[in-house]
């Protein structure tokens, strides 16, 4: 028979009684034999005198690897079949046999979860930064490079903008546009590192719907007064028609060290429905968290080591604290209301550690609440011994005590102590100290210590009028070393 042969026909009609199956063994025979032969082509033999002998290397030796028509040899034949060049390792021998195809260094594709909205690092790892490169993205030339240029472009040009692991130089400010998402491969994988020349602040918007996330600001001590991340959003102009008087900011999962500013600021009328959590800020050389716009959240957040105190809400409203911390801050845990009429309020399960003066201190404020807060060991320095205390209320009392008048605070399981950590001493002054002309406050189910274990240095409650302590206008009822406080 010639090669290759006339196409074989496969619908032959049953009418071998004797054998049912003939017909259908001959159609199935002769499909095989066509594919075989269409597979083959002309030259059947191929470099090979035979066809038998081109079909015996075939199936012997595959791409230099021995081991016939066995899984690794498939394996490794498809894998080579499929991907032709140099930017795909296949591994030999794979105990799997598996085809793996990385195909994320494939040029100006974006594969791998790269695209041009990267920015790497320059001291990210070199496949990483190969495969930014190739997705077009952009790649820090050195380490001391101002990377902000780079950032600041890429937020111009992408909504979301993805920071690789690796330091990021910054003398400049780095601004996020509306609607802009800046994240980081994490904190602290992600460092975006102050150096000289920069001013004001690191991160910095004045728009709405914008999110910073997964990275760690590092002040680097550089500059004066330098804010770790600022948003101040003053006007609505332009704001996405959903909220247009909300800018829903959100930052979370960021840790601020060692800028020289407050670590936060939270500020603008139209800066509302904001949602900051899990950021850590250690080492600012002003206040950890500094808000004075209304409506917000705060959850889980850390105020360490400022060099002013560890939260203020000033001319703020309607937030609420969720078990958040401030330690070892040279001024006060938290203040409320310190300097301009500050409304609403509300701290759930937050406590105040070993801060130089007051742990809690209410000020110019309407209808604070403070709920299962803890005041630990305050006016914690040599000399401040029995000057501050851990709960301080004066929002209720005359200007002559830095008071505002119509406070309406409520303190509901709140707890004052202090440890004597290390054997230094009581230094906290008191547990709860009220200031003068109290009124339309409420203090239910607090405490100032636990069996005379914990103790203040001077006592467990102070009224700074005595007459306050049985108000009419006041409902106060708080254990004190054994003893209670009633007023009803």
């Amino acid at each position: 028979m010639a090669y290759p042969p006339s196409t074989l026909a496969t619908n032959k009609a049953d009418n071998t009684p004797s054998t049912s199956d003939h017909a259908q063994h001959h159609n199935d025979l002769a499909a095989a034999i066509n594919d075989i032969v269409a597979e083959l082509g002309s030259n059947p033999s191929g470099s090979d005198a035979t066809v038998t002998g081109r079909l015996s290397t075939l199936e012997t030796t595959v791409s230099g690897i021995s081991g016939g028509t066995d899984a690794e040899t498939v394996r490794d034949l498809i894998g080579t079949t499929l991907v032709a060049g140099d930017n795909v390792t296949i591994d030999v021998d794979d105990a799997g046999n598996e085809v793996t195809i990385n195909a994320s260094l494939d040029a100006g594709t974006g594969n791998g979860g790269y695209g041009p909205n990267w920015v790497a690092a320059a001291d990210a790892p070199a496949a990483l930064r190969t495969a930014v490169t190739a997705a077009g993205g952009t790649v820090i030339g050195s380490v001391g490079t101002n990377a902000a240029t780079a950032i600041n472009s890429k937020l111009s040009s992408y909504k979301h903008v993805m920071l690789s692991e690796g330091t990021f130089s910054v003398s400049g400010t780095i601004t996020v546009p509306q609607g802009r998402t800046l994240q980081g491969s994490g904190n602290p994988a992600t460092e975006i590192r102050a150096i000289s020349g920069i001013t004001s602040r690191i991160l910095y918007a004045t728009a709405d719907k914008i999110t910073i996330c997964d990275l760690f600001v590092n002040g680097n001590g550089q500059g004066s007064n330098v804010v770790g991340i600022e948003v101040n959003v003053s006007s609505n102009s332009g704001f996405f028609s959903q909220q247009t008087n909300e800018a829903c900011t959100v930052l979370h999962d960021i840790q601020i060290d060692g800028n020289t500013g407050d670590g936060v600021v939270m500020s603008g009328y139209y800066n509302r429905d904001s949602k900051l959590y899990n950021i850590d800020v250690h080492n600012s050389g002003g206040d950890g968290f500094y808000i004075t716009c209304p409506d917000g959240t705060l959850s889980q957040c850390v105020a360490g080591t400022p060099g002013g105190h560890g939260f203020i809400f000033d001319g703020a409203a309607n937030w609420r604290a969720v078990n958040c911390k401030a330690w070892y801050s040279d001024g006060c845990g938290w203040i409320i209301g310190a300097s301009t009429a500050t409304a609403r309020i509300g701290l759930i399960g937050c406590e105040a550690q070993d801060n130089e003066q007051a742990g809690f201190r209410i000020l110019r404020s309407n209808a604070p609440m403070l709920t299962g807060c803890v005041a630990d060991s305050n006016s914690n320095t040599s000399g401040n011994a029995g000057v501050y205390s851990g709960f301080e209320v004066y929002c209720t009392g005359s200007s002559a005590t830095g008071a505002y008048v119509g406070g309406g605070a409520v303190l509901s399981g709140c707890i004052a102590y202090d440890k004597s950590e290390g054997g230094r001493g009581y230094r906290q002054a008191y547990g709860f100290r009220f200031g003068q002309g109290l009124r339309y406050a409420t203090a239910m189910g607090c405490g100032t210590g636990d069996n005379d274990a914990h103790h203040n240095a001077t006592g467990g409650v102070l009224f700074n009028t005595g007459s306050d302590q049985t108000h009419s206008s006041n409902l106060i009822a708080i254990n004190s070393h054994g003893s209670r406080v009633l007023s009803f």
